[in-house]
């Protein structure tokens, strides 16, 4: 094994290999030819840790699974992860240890190696603890796994076949492994030995749980087995069994083995289901009592070795046929469920909402394929708890693996709030928690490029991506899938015209006749969004459910509870001497501001994360926030804490903070101190003072490189409310700020883009031939946002920004160009440069030329 410092691109990486434990991956980075240098960088929300290399020319990367943490659930977040940073992984490995479960027919020993391989129904693993309770009493398992990819299944054929003429090399790996193994672990991979090798009768416990050895066990209840010529490993293809439990039970172990014909039992392949591998397992016990540690590192190794030669048959042109695992088509991976945003967004507190999440429950969970109402859509002003709620659902649904896939919608994030990318973002997820959902999709696609799906009508998008996949699938057993679609804040769609249709699309897909989905819908009670649900309403199609009226009082007490724990923790934490605090007059007042004349949680939880603020006391806080006059809800909730933050500051001093502030809150999307500093030129510790100031509002990381967002949207809606007279000091000049960006993000791209801003220095290379990390070095955070969005911030400007753009462009419009193709966005210049051209008042030829000359480069 050789190691050199070339750094390879991510692209060049085909082969995904995954462990569970330390000992696997160890065994595994023996196994490589050549060791490649540590990640420079990888995707933000890629949590794994790698080891790079390669085998017989294969690219590959090593993951293992958190240390100490095991199952399926862990290994699908390993392998989701990992395609997140390797886009271009076509096949994995799945390679490490597990228990044999020998037979008549299969005689297997420890350190022997058991591979997945397709049998009658299924692809070669199946999950054993996943299934339906049947009427009658009995149980029916409906877990099982998609074959490995063709590729491994071909190589695996001529492997089998060369082994009946040929010595196996995988003595020969081992040998190797243990020559360069460091001092202390010479002896690990090394074959423990035949006589440490025993198979008690299934019905013979071992005698003293605890006991690291089977010294007291009976020798008699050993099963007698025919002396083998040499302790070389043998190989066992057939079928996995896998499962979130160990079984470490003989009776069991029989059970199981004789059910399915399986040959092996561990803990992680039905969690890759959607990740198309070949799984190998080295045997280190018998999946009874009888376990020990003796046997791992060398089950470990002999597992590893198989998979080398195994590579050593699989030419690597051969894998680059086989289809990326992860598809091309464009998700907005914050609005998904399972994003990084999602998970750090609060959830309802214990003991809260307990009827209305019971009744979304009995919705979801309800038996009846056929059910009356599939869309259900749980409605209420702003800050009635709808997100919150939303998220609590998706954690009860994923849980129990109810959830197929979800779209946030959210307003001042502009990717976010597009409908255009809805589907295709339904899509992905559905490709990874539907079976076979993927290969169905890949041939409503049939090879088109991804922009000519993305690109075209809703109906068109509808039809390809979700309708003709879903009625395409062949699925023997649908009762175990997920169901539930959750979309959330909905009114947040920034075409309203839209409305309407979508409806319509979620209500056909809760037809389809293969999977039978439901549709959660979460929004504001506007004009817009009634007039939509109206039909479906009166159809029984839908059903509705309202926050601030059916559930008010519900929510009342919910908020005095929230109120009293949060509270609670506060006076522990900052060391309240005060007692009683709050007081009961006090906690009934703000339960009374909280609650009038609507509910609002939002009003509670800005409350307290106002009183917690550690630059002040609770005390005073709390005193502060009771002084308030009859205002409503909004200026209760906002202007202490403007009041507190701009103290001592009047004329064009607050001015410019409250510009300042107000451009956080119409940003496209959120950006981090770092990137606004540098856009809206300010100093960054001007920007980090500010915004200090305003954690009641604002999340606010310690990171200056992370993105700083609104914690409540209410917020951004009290700012830009210009009209209001009971505080028009706080009021913000939307278009103003829109305009003053717009010109910023201009002034930046004319400052920082230029021809071959990646220096690649090969004049008519491929945008796929660039390393993402050059891209990333190349066009930071500030410049790609003021890339994609100057535009955005142009139209709501409603300034003559017009000419300012025309200069721009006519100066710098293939540096412009190049970057967004770069960054992925070249399908919105024509879009961009068509509204440009019809608003100017200075008609040029070149704007009349310009999305000619970007089709053409598309």
């Amino acid at each position: 094994m050789s190691g050199d410092n070339e750094q390879f691109e991510l692209e060049e990486y085909t082969v995904g290999w995954v462990c569970a434990l330390p000992p696997e991956m160890a065994a595994a980075r023996g196994m490589l030819d050549k060791i490649h240098p540590n990640l420079a960088q990888q995707d933000p929300e890629d949590h794994n840790s790698y080891i790079l290399g390669e085998i017989q020319g294969h690219k590959i990367v090593i993951a293992c699974l958190p240390a100490g943490i095991y199952g399926t659930n862990s290994a699908a977040t390993v392998a989701k992860d990992l395609l997140r940073t390797f886009k271009s992984i076509r096949v994995g490995l799945l390679v490490g240890i597990g228990g044999g479960a020998p037979s008549p027919q299969h005689d297997i020993r420890l350190g022997d190696v058991v591979i997945s391989q397709p049998s009658g129904i299924f692809g070669g693993v199946v999950q054993h603890d996943r299934g339906k309770v049947l009427p009658e009493g009995g149980f029916e398992r409906t877990g099982s796994h998609n074959a490995p990819p063709q590729s491994l299944l071909s190589a695996l054929a001529r492997l089998q076949a060369t082994h009946m003429t040929e010595d196996s090399k995988v003595p020969e790996f081992l040998s190797q492994l243990s020559a360069k193994a460091p001092k202390r672990m010479k002896g690990k991979f090394s074959y423990p030995g035949i006589l440490n090798d025993r198979l008690y009768q299934a019905g013979y416990d071992h005698v003293k749980q605890g006991n690291a050895t089977c010294a007291e066990c009976d020798e008699s209840k050993v099963t007698n087995r025919e002396d083998r010529n040499d302790t070389d490993p043998y190989f066992h293809y057939g079928i996995i069994a896998s499962g979130n439990q160990v079984i470490k039970d003989g009776k069991t172990r029989e059970r199981l083995s004789q059910e399915y014909d399986a040959l092996c039992f561990e803990m992680e392949a039905a969690g890759l289901c959607n990740f198309p591998s070949l799984v190998i397992r080295g045997i280190c016990d018998y999946a009874d009592s009888h376990k020990s540690k003796m046997w791992q590192e060398y089950a470990a190794a002999t597992a590893a070795a198989f998979a080398k030669e195994l590579l050593l048959f699989v030419p690597p042109n051969q894998v680059l046929q086989e289809k990326k695992l992860v598809s091309e088509l464009v998700s907005i991976h914050n609005a998904r469920y399972d994003s990084e945003d999602v998970k750090n967004s609060p959830r309802c507190e214990p003991g809260t909402r307990i009827r209305i999440l019971k009744l979304i429950q009995n919705w979801a969970y309800e038996d009846s394929d056929q059910l009356a109402q599939p869309l259900l859509w749980l409605n209420g002003p702003a800050g009635t708890g709808k997100s919150t709620l939303a998220r609590s659902v998706i954690d009860d649904l994923e849980g129990k693996e109810k959830l197929a896939a979800g779209y946030l919608f959210k307003r001042g994030e502009q990717d976010r709030n597009d409908s255009n990318r809805l589907f295709s973002t339904l899509a992905i997820q559905l490709a990874h928690t539907v079976p076979h959902f993927k290969d169905s999709l890949r041939n409503s696609l049939g090879g088109l490029d991804k922009d000519a799906v993305d690109k075209t009508s809703l109906e068109n998008q509808f039809q390809k991506l979700l309708w003709d996949p879903l009625e395409s699938l062949k699925l023997k057993e649908v009762d175990h899938l997920p169901k539930i679609i959750i979309i959330d804040a909905l009114d947040e769609c920034e075409r309203p015209e839209n409305l309407t249709r979508l409806l319509g699309f979620f209500s056909r897909l809760c037809t389809s006749s293969t999977l039978h989905l439901r549709v959660l819908i979460t929004s504001r009670y506007a004009p817009e969004i009634v007039e939509a649900f109206e039909p479906l309403l009166q159809n029984n199609a839908a059903r509705a459910l309202e926050l601030h009226r059916e559930f008010s009082d519900d929510t009342k007490v919910d908020i005095r509870s929230f109120l009293e724990s949060k509270l609670a923790v506060i006076k522990y934490k900052r060391r309240v001497q005060k007692d009683p605090w709050p007081t009961t007059e006090d906690l009934d007042r703000l339960v009374q501001l909280s609650t009038t004349p609507e509910p609002l949680f939002i009003y509670a939880a800005t409350f307290c994360r106002f009183v917690s603020d550690s630059q002040q006391g609770p005390i005073r806080q709390l005193n502060s926030w009771m002084k308030q006059e009859n205002t409503s809800q909004l200026h209760q909730i906002y202007n202490p804490i403007l009041d507190q933050a701009f103290q001592g500051f009047t004329g064009e001093e607050l001015y410019q903070k409250l510009q300042f502030i107000g451009a956080i809150t119409i940003l496209a999307r959120p950006l981090s101190a770092q990137s606004l500093a540098t856009i809206l030129a300010i100093d960054i510790d001007d920007v980090s003072w500010w915004v200090s100031k305003l954690h009641a509002v604002l999340h606010v990381p310690r990171e200056i490189y992370k993105p700083i967002e609104l914690l409540h949207k209410s917020f951004a809606d009290f700012l830009a409310n210009s009209d209001d007279r009971e505080s028009p000091k706080y009021s913000i000049d939307a278009a103003a700020i829109h305009a003053d960006i717009a010109e910023k993000c201009i002034e930046c791209m004319k400052k920082e883009l230029k021809q071959d801003i990646c220096r690649s220095q090969r004049p008519g290379i491929m945008r796929d031939d660039i390393n993402d990390v050059a891209i990333r070095d190349n066009i930071p955070q500030h410049l790609e946002y003021a890339c994609i969005n100057w535009f955005y911030h142009v139209k709501l400007s409603r300034r003559a920004l017009h000419k300012f753009s025309y200069t721009f462009l006519f100066d710098h419009l293939l540096h412009w160009v190049e970057a967004m193709t770069l960054l992925g966005r070249l399908s919105e210049c024509p879009d961009i440069f068509d509204k440009l051209f019809r608003a100017s008042q200075v008609c040029t030829s070149l704007l009349h030329d310009i999305p000619k000359l970007t089709v053409i480069e598309m």
